[in-house]
């Protein structure tokens, strides 16, 4: 995996996760509620819907070319964010397609790269990237947004995107086999295979509706700023960073299946303590927080080459429609989440979370051990 790939990722999940953090930050910069955001977010991971097309693509004509241009997408999209609220609408869908060409062709191509008995480490290793955004560069952020304006750092990042998106380097170029007549192989759905690509969209807009409240819940409960949000980010960057490492290490081992069912159950049990008590202690605040996004993170990358695997035929197609459900899944999430947060606050967002992610363990359980 060449270091520009990996700085795309890097930037590419920054510039993802950092909306959340600085939401408050971000609509007194614009003028948008938290309710709009909510709406254009929404916009954002509706583009999810385009996935099965956009593997179909991949599956033709290559997985390179495919990050490339979704990196391109994503730094135009950042740039166009900071001309206020029509920018932040056009700039965030097309944030949503290039992560999403990014994505399913990264994945993809791990898949094609890796064998299935070692692909939870590689996974692993490359989703450290996501705990890297939340450990380096959601803080950088903060501290941008104090020291300059809520713009710097649709600025910064997206100029860094599209840099490393020209860097790349020639990587091998898989393509699906496809038929004789030349089109691209039909999805093998069965129950099983249904109940695979669900499971980690429920679990993941339980977390979706802890992504949207927490910049406000620290702001208001605890009165932190943007530089303490970034820093508090921290912890839960740590948190994602034990997830992603440990899933590179215990994943294959475990299983997958097994693997995915633990990280959920340990997310269960944090996100009903927020629930229950949302005004807690900062220490038991910022704990449950943090052991609520390591037992996520365990969870939803040890299910990626679970994913992977569900049709090797036609392995970026159906990668795509996993991604695209989860899109879809995150994107509703997070336009109920704005409203649930404006009229009902936190502990609500935690309980429906909850709720969330026990539907997913039960889903879960209908999937095959291992493919």
């Amino acid at each position: 995996m060449l270091p520009a790939l990996l700085g795309l990722r890097f930037v590419s999940n920054t510039g993802g996760r950092m909306v959340f953090s600085f939401l408050p930050a971000i609509t007194r910069g614009t003028g948008l509620s938290v309710e709009e955001m909510g709406q254009i977010l929404f916009l954002r991971d509706l583009t999810g819907l385009a996935a099965g097309r956009i593997g179909r693509v991949i599956d033709r004509w290559g997985q390179r070319k495919a990050m490339v241009g979704g990196g391109l997408l994503l730094g135009i999209g950042l740039l166009l964010a900071m001309l206020g609220p029509v920018g932040v609408l056009v700039g965030f869908v097309l944030f949503g397609f290039g992560r999403l060409s990014l994505g399913i062709s990264m994945t993809a191509w791990i898949g094609d790269e890796v064998a299935y008995a070692q692909r939870g480490r590689a996974t692993g290793l490359v989703e450290l990237t996501w705990a890297g955004a939340a450990l380096i560069g959601v803080p950088i952020c903060g501290v941008l947004i104090d020291v300059f304006d809520w713009w710097t750092p649709f600025l910064v990042l997206g100029v860094a995107t599209i840099g490393f998106s020209l860097a790349q380097g020639e990587i091998a170029d898989h393509r699906a086999s496809s038929t004789i007549d030349g089109r691209p192989n039909r999805l093998h759905l069965s129950r099983s295979t249904i109940a695979a690509l669900s499971a980690p969209a429920l679990l993941l807009s339980g977390a979706t509706m802890l992504f949207f409240g927490h910049g406000t819940w620290l702001e208001e409960v605890y009165d932190f700023n943007a530089t303490r949000i970034g820093f508090a980010v921290i912890t839960v960057g740590l948190a994602e960073f034990g997830g992603s490492y440990g899933s590179s290490w215990l994943t294959d081992r475990l299983g997958k299946r097994q693997s995915i069912l633990g990280g959920s159950a340990l997310m269960l049990v944090a996100v009903i303590g927020l629930a229950i008590a949302p005004e807690a202690h900062i220490v038991v605040g910022l704990g449950l927080l943090l052991t609520a996004f390591l037992g996520f993170e365990f969870a939803i990358v040890s299910s990626i080459p679970l994913m992977s695997e569900l049709d090797t035929d036609a392995r970026a197609r159906m990668v795509g429609l996993s991604i695209g459900v989860k899109s879809v899944a995150r994107a509703t999430a997070a336009l109920l989440a704005g409203w649930v947060d404006q009229n009902y606050g936190f502990e609500v967002l935690a309980a429906i979370s909850a709720v969330l992610v026990a539907t997913s363990m039960v889903v879960m359980l209908a999937v095959s051990a291992e493919y």
